[in-house]
């Protein structure tokens, strides 16, 4: 249909004929447009749309979206047509229909978008505007709403993608949008939104828009002239719907909206790219922008009445198309006519009859641009696009994408400082963008968005190239038979990572079970990738679920990870287990006599909440780094719920073994992390475990994972004794230590307090343990007479010290109340079995016959002066000759048996920060290490 109307061009002073004829214009495009639309639905699909305004007209249990009585119903001055009959008829064949509703609750019902364009098929989705009344109460809206997520729901069943939006136009009119959600653009894009909707709105029944009625001459004065439309009666109140002008379109909503956009491009770029350039033209012509729907009503008031140069699409594309010429852009308007042309999916070289307007209309329009058959083919075949075509299309799309987003917000910086968009709607879709199009190492881009139907590749080959001995990087070419050369056009990407690649090609749907998988590499067999990818296959699942738009309110959790180990290729080792060698243990980290670490990689994926998969490889010291790793991921968690680790390991003969072991490594892991985690006053952990003949000792403060690597347990034993500043979990890994003393006191030193372990060694000595409220670790040797007074000694020392300082640097709120507990360190047969708690008597504490003090003095920044005391004298001298004098001292005074030890009571190191710990704090063990020094001096004259 050419002529809708006579093409008389309305009079600006408008009387009641003039409105009447108006009004008959747009309700005949409104029914041509929606002529159109039936004509790109199937039969199914076509009841959805006959039936919407019905179903929202009546509130009836035989009706589809039904929720109760209560739920406002009546469209405003609907007469139901013979096509809603037929169409209600075949849903309920014994509905009556009412005569009347006089409830009204529905002012408008419209539907908007591609619908009755030439980008309208029937894949295409339904966005519907139901208008209530704006008096309607809260819960009457959520029953609307209701209602509203029922039909669509419904309307899947007959193949038809229906997005209903519940609209209150006085809150439109003022800004107040329904919030952010996958559908709706919140607050991102109000203008832009009301002018798609005025340009390609086709009324469904209801009110009509006010916006018809006023000329578009007299845009600039929409509200004055809007209201003397009313006042003088020419338009009914109760006969329009007022949802504002798009007159001066709010310069900083271009940000919002270009924000929008480029996050609905995620899934739609070709739609996207369209309108993001649109946003861009609008930008150009600032300030005297000319919407798309101004020009619409121009054409609608003036001559033009061919629906094909009406097309909401066809307009949009050819204001791009005269923006981009004048700027001789030539590469981005040919994007910008393959996204308008796939937009339209009505391939030229394959359209079987009947050929419908679309496609009648597309041919002119193709024409125009010259395009050859050759081309077209290419194009038509998008279906059939393999990875190497589909990420050279995304990367154009994603160009263009970015490109016209910082052209429109940096347009909007320039012009203003606000921003309409709301702060966490921006942020919202800032999070959305970031999952999307963020590249960062090791996670995997998903190269076909709404591209191609089917990139799988017949046979994958993965080459390694080796740059030096100690680099190299992998390349995947897709072949079309193995014989096939990997020649550079047949590359499809090259990474590090083979895992990368694997995942890479797994989860974009590039390879799937019918394809073959060549490897070129010694290290690797074919056999594992295959296990590999088998083992991603049997966790992912794909095309991967979009995540809910909830998800991106908050920061994204790990929601998956997956480890394999030995892609690489397992480890050779002897199995000759002897009974007689302690070396010898089923540990894969430190496996049998030889103490062989099992593990030659580690393949890290992790699958966060936003859908973002990252794929990270060790080699060298691959355990090692996997634990560092892991705390990394664990203190990254916004909720301390960390998911189970899922371990594969590719058959051979120790497999079982390696994945058991690494599925304890990280329970065990877990579980000090979330003890320290549910901990008031732990910050840290330190974990101590073994991998080959080192040790290694996993650190955390405060969250901040390093991993340090000992030769041997002397070497490790004096890394724990270094002072701790703040308290942490200290724990040893199940394999760790177990024929050293060590491991019966760190399992039993986790209780508040301050722990003294005690070991009696042969010739009246005792080794001992403690371990202080931050669970900094102290070995020392005392001699003793009888082990009360020893015990006795170090109960004082240590209560003195804390006496001196309280707080002894503790996170421990209680530690001026630290109780201090004493064991006994249990061994049979070479195996330490058991700890038994000691009870110290309650006797007075005559542990020593003199009470013996030291204090500290320094006399420059790296020499110390001792000052000892005995019963309150003082002796002089430097201190070998004070020690001497103290022990005449104690002779001269002691009867009977003098050869006993003697143990200081006191220290005083106040002043002495910087020569003992360069200035930092001091601990409980810089006293007890002056305390057993000076007493070893003592002690080795008063026993011989």
């Amino acid at each position: 249909m050419n002529q809708l109307l006579p093409t008389a061009e309305i009079a600006p002073d408008l009387n009641q004929q003039d409105i009447d004829n108006i009004k008959q214009r747009f309700f005949a495009i409104s029914e041509e447009r929606l002529a159109r639309t039936r004509f790109g639905l199937n039969d199914r699909q076509q009841i959805v749309l006959d039936t919407l305004p019905a179903l929202f007209h009546y509130n009836h249990p035989a009706l589809p979206g039904y929720v109760s009585q209560k739920t406002p119903s009546g469209l405003s001055g609907f007469n139901i047509s013979n096509r809603n009959k037929l169409a209600i008829k075949r849903l309920a064949s014994n509905f009556e229909f009412p005569q009347s509703n006089a409830e009204n609750a529905i002012y408008s019902i419209f539907i908007m978008g591609s619908v009755g364009s030439i980008a309208h098929g029937n894949r295409s989705d339904l966005d519907v505007w139901i208008c209530h009344n704006p008096d309607l109460d809260s819960e009457s809206k959520r029953l609307l709403e209701h209602k509203c997520e029922r039909i669509s729901r419904w309307a899947e069943a007959f193949e038809a993608e229906v997005h209903c939006f519940v609209m209150n136009s006085e809150e439109f009119r003022q800004g107040k949008i329904a919030q952010l959600d996958d559908e709706s653009s919140g607050s991102s894009q109000h203008y832009l939104l009301l002018d798609e909707f005025y340009r390609s709105g086709i009324w469904l029944g209801g009110r009509i828009p006010l916006w018809w009625l006023v000329p578009p001459h007299c845009e600039n004065q929409y509200e004055h002239f809007a209201k003397s439309l009313l006042d003088s009666k020419l338009v009914a109140t109760d006969e329009v719907i007022d949802f504002g002008s798009v007159a001066k379109m709010p310069i900083n909503e271009f940000v919002g909206a270009g924000i929008w956009q480029l996050y609905k491009g995620i899934d739609s770029p070709y739609k996207s790219v369209l309108k993001l350039l649109l946003l861009e033209t609008y930008a150009s012509t600032y300030p005297n922008i000319k919407s798309l729907s101004v020009e619409f009503k121009e054409r609608v008031y003036g001559d033009e009445f061919d629906l094909n140069q009406i097309d909401a699409y066809l307009c949009l594309y050819r204001r791009i198309e005269l923006y981009l010429k004048g700027r001789k852009e030539r590469k981005r308007l040919e994007l910008v006519r393959r996204s308008f042309y796939f937009l339209v999916d009505c391939p030229l070289t394959q359209q079987s009859s009947p050929l419908g307007w679309q496609w009648r209309l597309l041919q002119e329009i193709v024409h125009e641009w010259g395009w050859q058959h050759r081309q077209l083919t290419r194009l038509d075949a998008r279906a059939t696009w393999k990875a190497a075509q589909t990420t050279l299309e995304k990367q154009n799309l994603v160009q263009e994408l970015t490109r016209s987003y910082r052209f429109v917000s940096d347009f909007g910086a320039r012009q203003s400082d606000e921003n309409a968009i709301d702060q966490s709607e921006l942020r919202t879709l800032g999070r959305k963008l970031n999952a999307a199009f963020d590249r960062r190492a090791g996670k995997i881009e998903f190269i076909n968005p709404d591209i191609s139907l089917d990139i799988k590749e017949r046979v994958l080959l993965f080459k390694k190239t080796e740059l030096n001995q100690s680099s190299g990087f992998w390349q995947v070419y897709g072949l079309p038979k193995k014989e096939s050369n990997p020649t550079i056009n047949l590359l499809l990407k090259q990474s590090h990572s083979l895992s990368e690649l694997l995942c890479w090609c797994y989860l974009n749907g590039i390879y799937d079970l019918d394809t073959d998988i060549i490897v070129r590499d010694d290290t690797v067999s074919e056999s594992y990738v295959k296990q590999f990818l088998s083992s991603i296959g049997a966790c992912i699942v794909t095309p991967p679920v979009k995540p809910k738009h909830d998800e991106f309110l908050r920061t994204p959790h790990i929601k998956q990870v997956l480890v394999f180990t030995n892609l690489a290729g397992h480890v050779d080792v002897k199995d000759n287990k002897s009974n007689d060698d302690p070396n010898d243990t089923r540990d894969a980290f430190s496996y049998g006599s030889q103490q062989k670490n099992l593990v030659s990689s580690i393949e890290l994926i992790v699958i966060n909440s936003w859908n973002e998969v990252v794929c990270q490889s060790f080699s060298e010291n691959c355990v090692q780094q996997i634990a560092v790793r892991y705390l990394q991921l664990f203190y990254s968690q916004p909720t301390q719920e960390f998911p189970e680790i899922i371990v594969f390991s590719p058959r051979s003969p120790h497999s079982n073994c390696v994945s058991e072991r690494m599925r304890e490594l990280f329970r065990d892991l877990n579980s000090e992390l979330t003890r320290q985690t549910h901990s008031p006053t732990e910050s840290g952990l330190r974990y101590v475990f073994k991998v080959a003949k080192k040790y290694h000792l996993l650190r955390s403060f405060p969250n901040k994972p390093h991993v340090d690597q000992f030769d041997s347990q002397e070497a490790l034993l004096a890394a724990l004794q270094r002072p701790q500043s703040r308290s942490s979990i200290l724990a040893l890994d199940r394999y760790a230590l177990n024929h050293h003393p060590l491991k019966l006191v760190i399992d039993n030193a986790q209780q508040r307090g301050i722990k003294v372990f005690v070991l009696p060694l042969a010739l009246h000595r005792a080794r001992v343990f403690i371990v202080d409220c931050n669970q900094s670790l102290i070995q020392l040797q005392f001699p003793f007479g009888h082990l009360d007074n020893l015990l006795h000694s170090l109960k004082q020392f240590i209560q003195n010290v804390l006496h001196k300082q309280p707080i002894l640097n503790s996170d421990d709120p209680k530690a001026d109340e630290c109780p201090i507990l004493f064991y006994r360190l249990k061994q049979e047969h070479g195996q330490w079995l058991d700890c038994e708690t000691i009870e110290l008597s309650k006797r007075a504490s005559m542990f020593s016959d003199f009470e013996v003090k030291v204090i500290v003095e320094p006399i420059n920044s790296k020499k110390l002066h001792y000052r000892l005391f005995c019963d309150q004298f003082e002796f002089s001298g430097d201190l070998p000759q004070q020690i001497a004098a103290v022990k005449q001292f104690i002779l001269s005074h002691r009867k009977g048996d003098k050869n006993y030890p003697c143990y200081l009571s006191d220290v005083d190191i106040s002043l002495c920060r910087e020569q003992i710990n360069n200035g930092g704090e001091l601990f409980l063990s810089h006293y007890l290490r002056i305390k057993n020094d000076i007493e070893q001096k003592l002690n080795s004259t008063l026993l011989r």
